[in-house]
């Protein structure tokens, strides 16, 4: 496979987060919607957005979607270098909280659907500094 036809496949991969994100937002009641710009849209305003790494025949993949995040951090940059957007967030959206926890459960079943595999949200303290890091 040539590097191109590599490259193409990874971006139609990642096409398929980005609709099942959009299943998580009308599961939510938003109405969302892909555009020309990567990520997942409420109007103008970037709700979702997905990044793809390739590196030495690796891919490796990541979904940040915008629970309750401060939107404020995001008036010092310019949110995926696209100018004249806006990003938002489930919370904002709704105008109530709406906590990681209560966004991954909906986001595992959308992705479950689509890959057919069974995806579990069990004993993860989102509370820790560095879940991530620490053992």
């Amino acid at each position: 496979m040539t590097a191109l036809k590599a490259a193409v496949s990874v971006v139609n991969l990642g096409r398929i987060p980005y609709g099942r994100a959009l299943e998580v937002q009308q599961r939510f009641g938003i109405k969302a919607s892909t555009s020309p710009d990567t990520g997942v849209w409420v109007g103008d305003n970037k709700i979702c957005a997905i990044g793809i790494n390739c590196r030495m025949y690796v891919t490796s993949h990541g979904l940040a979607l915008n629970c309750n995040t401060d939107m404020r951090w995001f008036e010092n940059i310019v949110p995926c270098g696209i100018h004249g957007k806006g990003v938002t967030s489930l919370s904002q959206e709704l105008q109530r909280e709406v906590p990681v926890t209560e966004a991954v459960p909906p986001l595992l079943e959308a992705f479950a659907e689509q890959f057919n595999c069974r995806l579990s949200f069990e004993d993860l303290d989102i509370n820790k500094e560095n879940p991530i890091t620490e053992k």
